[in-house]
């Protein structure tokens, strides 16, 4: 697993949160010993048009300030977009261990398109954790394993579940796939430098279970920059 703030800014600061799974050794009818990568964030939506007006928010939020507003200046369409998404982060943020996290966008369950969800088990919020929100998950660690439903929610028309409109809440029940234990541990300094040196992408991904739609294809270039960014391999 790896916990990430999105655009890599302070924990106190309003951003997308990111939760990300890798399994390893899995199998599905066409793949042994396969890798599946699930990439979740903060929020069930994201208000953009299409795939290139998700890569313009991506360069306007990594940008320089002054690149930025000149950026910002030349596609007004593009600004108002941001600003949209930015009140959804602005939003409170529990912290990682009792927030909901959100594919947003379908993958293939088979022979099925899903979105997909990763519920927080836990209720007990603690006000302290925006201060310092991998403070939190250790001292959580430190005392208990820590619990999360992974649910799936299922494609049933273009009218309540559009697969290619990432700013509609689909209106289909969530059902419960798995569920994810993290075991009680202690903060491991080489781990924690292994998973950062990985690369985290929905495209690794088995056949049964690759994303779907033109904003997911975009996500390909938004995790390229992102490896550039941490120096993580590809």
């Amino acid at each position: 697993m790896r916990l990430s703030n999105g655009n890599f800014s302070a924990d106190r600061a309003p951003d997308i949160r990111g939760f990300a799974i890798k399994v390893l050794g899995a199998s599905t009818p066409s793949t042994a010993d396969v890798e599946q990568n699930f990439t979740l964030v903060s929020q069930e939506t994201l208000k953009v048009s299409g795939s290139a007006e998700f890569v313009g928010i991506v360069g306007l939020s990594t940008s320089a300030p002054g690149a930025a507003l000149r950026k910002a200046a030349k596609k007004p369409h593009m600004t108002r977009s941001a600003v949209a998404n930015f009140r959804d982060m602005i939003k409170p943020f529990s912290g990682f261990a009792t927030h909901d996290f959100f594919s947003i966008m379908p993958v293939m369950f088979g022979d099925y398109a899903a979105r997909l969800k990763l519920r927080a088990a836990s209720t007990t919020i603690n006000k302290e954790a925006r201060k310092d929100l991998a403070a939190d998950i250790y001292a959580r660690l430190a005392e208990d394993g820590l619990e999360f439903l992974f649910q799936a929610q299922f494609f049933e028309d273009e009218v309540r579940t559009p697969i290619e409109n990432s700013s509609v809440r689909w209106d289909a029940p969530w059902l419960t796939v798995a569920r994810l234990r993290v075991p009680r541990q202690a903060p491991d300094e080489a781990l924690a430098e292994a998973i950062e040196q990985s690369s985290f992408n929905p495209w690794i991904s088995a056949p049964e279970h690759r994303p779907l739609g033109e904003l997911m294809r975009a996500r390909q270039a938004a995790y390229s920059l992102s490896w550039r960014n941490r120096g993580a391999a590809p």
